[in-house]
């Protein structure tokens, strides 16, 4: 059985394998890299999980704020 990886993104939450979280979780392309990058920071630094806000730019430099919490 895969192991199951909740994620939460500003309160929606769900569980994904980190196969999936490779693939992509979703149609949205900055919500994909931060969970991506909130799981390899986990395993990099041996930790279980955290919580954290990311911050997406666009060209006229307008944010989209993602909070993401991520359980291992």
């Amino acid at each position: 059985m895969r192991e199951k990886i909740r994620v939460i993104v500003n309160g929606v939450s769900f569980y994904t394998t980190k196969a999936q979280i490779k693939r992509g979780v979703g149609d949205n392309a900055s919500i994909n890299m931060f969970v991506q990058m909130a799981l390899d920071e986990c395993i990099r630094q041996g930790i279980a999980g955290f919580g954290r806000v990311y911050r997406a730019y666009n060209g006229n430099m307008k944010s989209t704020q993602y909070d993401l919490q991520i359980n291992l």
